[in-house]
């Protein structure tokens, strides 16, 4: 309840009390009116903020007492989220913070956390004022490319700026960074940061965000602040000339002139600008101590008219004017004691006061700190990017990783992946991992020992073999059986965590069915004994009951309330994943596996994910709906079939022609309208059998990237698309590419500094893989743009007359529509095929 609530509540409760004859009951009630008349207001109230900017002062001043005036706010922050409108408590919170990390940059990254934790602040507000104190402080190159890479790659990524309300402040304290640090060195960083935006912001934003980029770089520079200050009022620029000229006299009546147009809310910059402030400034300037006594018996009067409400926020800049004796510990004792009149002791809650002790932590340690935390967050493309900065900031600086986490599951898969990306990065730092990754190579859980094996394959270490272990009991037992229930992560599938019967093995394990099939093919063992097995391992890893379901529900709710709307792991997820990962371990060490095992079939992401840079979205990609629009057309989803796509030609790029492409576009709209597009050129005729949600048949199944020159030879199509279970990027993860085995057969050979590019004798380029983004697609947002991503083979001219000599073409196209909301409803899509003539 805000102030007046509280107050007429206390009010007609002490009136009823009164009449039935309690007098002390009733004094009681109107002492407390009296004392709610001291408060926080619901609406547009700036004191919490600017107690918070009054701390960080005295922290300046006393900073051995710098925990204890943070905890008075923090402590405070639960009463005024309940009495006051939500924007009232964020402007606190965020001056708050930008005043804890001026007095230590380890201190705010805990507060950082903690409020984020607690939901007091959002995570785009906590990360610009987390990378705007650390534009401050950081000296070197690899500093500034750990704030730029984090600005870039997460930052952008995640940011669903108002367009009404653009707040470039933070893209100008990077470019400010990167100018004081490289110099003219930072011009080689524009064209990077311009193409960033382009990829990863909303479309709403981007174009304005290039804007104030170029605003920002064609600034001229700053003007004497002096001048800056008073350009807004001629009659006191002209009194500043008067006096530069040594004509005291007519700038002294210039400025009186001046103060004729000045009200007692002058005072007060938020109003006029602060004419009054201004204009004693000046008269100062001009006769210290006759200034100084014009400017007491001015503000006096102002006081004593009743009109000087708001000169709180200004006590720093008018107690100046009035004496030249000021004792800072004095003015916030003052201070404080407003704050306590305001914010009483009862508005404390004693648990809000984190621990912010300080350190000696350097600008890429609290970056490393801050990537830590969030790797650990169940959000995936915010987890998945910060485990690849991690990577970069490792192989940048100095940083150290191992050793200072704590022991867990989580830790050593975080060190093997961060390992596993560095083997991709041919990182000299690489070396550092080889006793973790010896270790693994024989742990309980097979993926960790398929990512040890990674390492040390780089490291040209021989990889042991985990020794012979007898299989357990629980493999020997025939339990009963029941309906599987598949479940998956895979947007193929329906279910979700609420429908999973605990007590049931296959439905808990569910998530990972494909892994436990292939297991039972290669073991001979029933799915039924290798779930309930996986279930029992499991619980290592995690929960196994009902209360997984409350833990999502949490989750979703937590992650919205601080404005991180994406795609989320199920609290089980990762435990049910993992008890099967030990299933297959166990199996190979029992000797139970006939064969081999495919190890890539294991992996659940794909580290050559770091080296794959995107590029802007290409302009003939469709949209499905207008820029503006609120949603799709009415008809949108049952008008597949018109889609202008089908009828078009083969597009052009850059000059080349475009002959592969899977391109997904999501719609911020109801339901989250979804479209994708699939197109290939192909020497067959006829459909792809069974075709389900792609057109490109047989392509290579969970085939590591660093295999793809190997791979194709047993299939006749011209573009592959490498499929699987990814959960990291999981579009990105899954490119198109030219066949290498055709391009072979063509006479070419791949290209030196291009994976997916290939070159003939002459060493022209003839075909190559584009990866292009715009916006995040993993996110909901409740604005109203388009997110889109993509592959696209583009081919030459050349290589197109190469492959009309192999056989006649073909155009296969296919479009399909669904809701988000219903993701296997496929019914919508059509599949079309012609004849390719290419264009003169």
């Amino acid at each position: 309840m805000d102030i007046d609530g509280r107050e007429r509540e206390s009010l007609h409760q002490g009136r009823a009390w009164l009449e039935v004859g309690c007098n002390e009951r009733a004094e009681e009630l109107f002492h407390q009116t009296i004392k709610e008349s001291f408060g926080v207001g619901y609406r547009k109230d700036y004191q919490p903020s600017l107690f918070a900017e009054w701390i960080g002062k005295a922290i300046k001043n006393e900073p051995e007492h710098a925990i204890e005036h943070i905890h008075w706010l923090t402590s405070r922050l639960k009463h005024i989220e309940t009495i006051a409108e939500s924007s009232t408590r964020l402007r606190a919170t965020e001056r708050l913070l930008h005043e804890t990390f001026a007095f230590n940059l380890k201190s705010g990254l805990k507060l950082a956390i903690w409020l984020l934790d607690n939901e007091y602040d959002y995570f785009q507000s906590v990360a610009s004022t987390l990378l705007k104190a650390l534009t401050k402080v950081a000296q070197t190159e690899a500093e500034y490319q750990a704030i730029f890479r984090f600005y870039t790659e997460i930052y952008l990524y995640i940011d669903d700026n108002d367009t009404s309300d653009l707040d470039t402040s933070l893209q100008k304290a990077v470019v400010d960074c990167g100018q004081r640090i490289l110099g003219e060195r930072f011009t080689s960083y524009i064209p990077l940061l311009k193409a960033k935006i382009e990829t990863e912001c909303p479309e709403s934003i981007s174009d304005k965000l290039i804007k104030g980029l170029d605003d920002i770089l064609s600034a001229p520079a700053e003007e004497n602040e002096t001048v800056a200050l008073r350009s807004f009022d001629p009659k006191i620029a002209k009194a500043e000339k008067y006096l530069i000229a040594g004509k005291k006299r007519e700038a002294w009546k210039m400025v009186m002139t001046a103060l004729e147009d000045s009200r007692p809310t002058g005072w007060v910059r938020y109003y006029d600008g602060g004419t009054r402030i201004n204009a004693c400034e000046m008269l100062q300037k001009i006769d210290e101590k006759e200034g100084r006594e014009f400017t007491l018996e001015l503000f006096a009067r102002d006081i004593l008219d009743g009109d000087s409400y708001g000169t709180i926020q200004y006590l720093d800049e008018i107690v100046p004017l009035l004496t030249e004796n000021i004792d800072p510990k004095r003015l916030f004792d003052e201070e404080f004691a407003y704050m306590n009149r305001m914010l009483r002791e009862d508005t404390c809650h004693e648990d809000d006061k984190p621990n912010i002790e300080p350190d000696d932590s350097t600008v890429c340690e609290i970056l490393r700190d801050w990537l830590l935390w969030l790797a650990d967050m169940p959000i995936i493309c915010v987890m998945e990017r910060a485990k690849i900065l991690l990577t970069h900031l490792y192989n940048e600086s100095d940083i150290k990783l191992i050793g200072i986490l704590p022991e867990s599951f989580h830790s050593e898969r975080l060190l093997l992946e961060v390992g596993c990306y560095l083997a991709e990065l041919q990182s000299t730092r690489l070396v550092e991992f080889r006793e973790i990754a010896k270790k693994d190579t024989i742990s309980d859980n097979y993926q960790y020992r398929i990512y040890a094996a990674k390492i040390l394959k780089a490291l040209g270490e021989e990889i042991p073999s985990a020794p012979y272990k007898v299989l357990p009991v629980t493999y020997s037992i025939l339990f009963t059986d029941a309906i599987p229930k598949p479940l998956s992560w895979l947007p193929t599938q329906k279910d979700n965590v609420e429908d999973i019967n605990w007590s049931d093995a296959d439905s808990v394990m569910g998530v990972a069915s494909h892994w436990c099939g292939y297991l039972s093919h290669c073991s001979g063992i029933e799915r039924r004994t290798l779930n309930c097995r996986a279930v029992e391992l499991m619980k290592k890893y995690g929960d196994v009951t009902t209360s997984n379901a409350n833990k999502n529900i949490a989750i979703n709710r937590h992650y919205d309330t601080i404005n991180l709307r994406c795609s989320y792991k199920k609290a089980h997820v990762q435990a049910a994943l993992d008890g099967m990962l030990e299933v297959a371990a166990e199996l190979k060490d029992g000797g139970a596996v006939h064969g081999h095992y495919l190890d890539n079939l294991f992996m659940t992401r794909d580290f050559g994910n770091i080296n794959i840079k995107a590029v802007h979205k290409p302009a003939f990609i469709q949209r499905i709906a207008a820029p503006q629009a609120w949603s799709v057309d009415k008809n949108w989803i049952d008008g597949y079939e018109d889609s202008p796509r089908l009828a078009e030609d083969l597009p052009e790029y850059d000059g080349w022609t475009v002959i592969g492409e899977c391109t997904h576009i999501k719609k911020m709209a109801e339901n989250f309208p979804m479209e994708e597009y699939q197109a290939k050129l192909s020497f067959n005729d006829t459909e792809v059998e069974p075709f389900v949600n792609s057109i490109f048949s047989d392509s290579p199944f969970m085939c590591d990237t660093s295999a793809y020159l190997s791979i194709g030879s047993d299939d006749p199509e011209i573009i592959l698309l490498r499929g699987g279970y990814y959960t990291d990027f999981p579009n990105q993860s899954k490119w198109i590419a030219f066949n290498p085995a055709l391009a072979s057969f063509l006479g070419w050979r791949p290209c030196p500094n291009n994976r997916f590019a290939w070159l003939n004798d002459s060493s022209e380029k003839m075909v190559e893989s584009v990866f292009w983004r715009s916006g995040n697609i993993n996110e909901f947002s409740r604005d109203r743009y388009e997110v889109s991503e993509g592959w696209m083979v583009i081919a030459s001219k050349k290589a197109i007359e190469d492959l009309r000599e192999v056989a006649i073409l073909y155009s296969h196209k296919m479009i399909m529509r669904r809701m988000e909301n219903n993701l296997l409803d496929t019914s919508h899509r059509t599949y079309r095929i012609t004849h390719y003539k290419q264009a003169e």
